[in-house]
């Protein structure tokens, strides 16, 4: 850390004030990037008995013994996979009885080696399996709010969640600090969408409105994200800013703030389209034909009006922890390339660089055991499952796509 930067930390601290890391465009720590060399591939092609998971929900948890299992919500199944791909096995299936599930969402190990299956939909739910994917219990725990995205820290006694609340006026969506019997420890961030009203279902007016209101999430950068460090410390940060906030274990008080100097580009019009496309043919997946019938291209064109999309990309899409404590911060997912764009920090909260990488694979990337796995998805839709060696690039590389692993 230069000494500058170190005068500036220590006088914050003896005030009393939370240390505030600011990094320019450029890189102030080490600036070598990471390569992930490709080591495993696991997909229909190579798997064909076992059907394969079409979607963007689709979720890899990894143990330390290092078996992959990925969370299937299209079949409500966790598919086992051994270190060196093999088959190993199937947990649950739809139904409701023990170590099945309704509408799974995705997997966590703990530290312990005991696996969690989270189920979202209406309700919301946690699947406990012990370290050998034995089926313990099931918990059903009763809050105020309706978790959509849940995540432990590696101890179990802390969780960042993104949330909704329904009141008889609106939905209030969160993200939150949560202690282990889901009490709300704190508040990242709140917003409110309007109630999908089935009595309005056939207005165009409330449909461009409701569909408006999904998209300002994104538009707006009004959603946020989090992520767990192997310590148990935990990193929070809302998507319109570039501001991180590290927590102590405790989710009480802060480590300190990191930010960087961010200069977004310009959203095109074919890229915020391919942000509704989406949305729309979920709907239309899911109403009558004659209510599909009433979202038209005109009340598309009005619900991204009302979404107001700001001129620039929101600078935060995204947080994920590496194994040795080094920071990513996902600050862009581009729709038509398929590409995601990530800053990579060190453990003092210093810009390192940044890298890309394809297929969507950043936003359900895990580390484990010296390795990278995620979820990968083609221009069909379909879904891989990946494996990549992590290496550090030499300084000043330029990053790129991953590289193929070589006999």
């Amino acid at each position: 850390m230069n000494t500058m930067l170190t005068m500036i930390l220590a006088g914050m601290m003896l005030f009393g004030d939370v240390p505030r890391v600011e990094n320019k465009t450029q890189p102030e720590g080490d600036p070598r990037h990471i390569l992930l060399v490709e080591d495993l591939r696991i997909g229909p092609e190579t798997h064909e008995e076992v059907g394969f998971w079409p979607g963007f929900s689709v979720k890899v948890a990894v143990n330390s013994a290092g078996l992959m299992c990925v969370a299937d919500d299209r079949e409500n199944r966790i598919v086992v996979f051994n270190p060196d791909g093999s088959f190993n096995r199937i947990l649950g299936g739809f139904g409701q009885g023990p170590g099945e599930f309704q509408h799974l969402r995705r997997v966590q190990f703990l530290a312990d080696g005991r696996l969690v299956a989270f189920e979202a939909q209406g309700y919301f739910a946690m699947t406990f399996f012990d370290k050998n994917l034995n089926y313990l219990k099931k918990v059903t725990p009763r809050t105020t709010y309706l978790p959509h995205h849940y995540e432990f820290s590696p101890a179990g006694d802390l969780a960042w969640a993104d949330t909704v609340r329904y009141t008889d006026r609106h939905t209030e969506r969160g993200t939150l600090i949560l202690e282990a019997n889901g009490n709300i420890r704190q508040t990242i961030q709140t917003h409110q969408v309007i109630n999908f009203r089935q009595e309005q279902m056939m207005d165009p007016d409330f449909w461009a409105e409701y569909i408006g209101d999904m998209l300002k999430k994104q538009a707006q950068g009004l959603g946020g994200f989090g992520a767990f460090a192997p310590d148990g410390t935990l990193y929070t940060a809302v998507g319109q800013r570039y501001e991180i906030t590290h927590w102590h274990v405790d989710g009480k008080s802060k480590i300190r703030t990191i930010t960087r100097d961010f200069k977004p580009n310009r959203l095109t019009e074919a890229e915020i389209e391919a942000v509704i496309r989406p949305i729309r043919q979920s709907i239309k997946a899911q109403v009558p034909p004659d209510v599909a019938a009433v979202v038209t291209p005109r009340v598309v064109k009005k619900a991204i009006e009302h979404a107001a999309f700001l001129p620039g990309r929101m600078p935060i899409n995204g947080l994920k922890v590496m194994e040795d404590g080094r920071l990513l911060v996902i600050t862009d997912y581009n729709r038509l390339t398929r590409l995601s764009t990530a800053d990579l920090f060190d453990t003092d909260g210093r810009f390192c660089g940044s890298f890309q990488h394809p297929n969507a694979g950043l936003q359900t990337i895990v580390f484990k055991n010296g390795y990278a796995y995620t979820i990968e998805t083609d221009e069909d839709d379909e879904n891989t499952l990946v494996r990549y060696r992590i290496q550090r690039g030499k300084p000043n590389a330029t990053a790129g796509a991953p590289a193929k692993s070589t006999p």
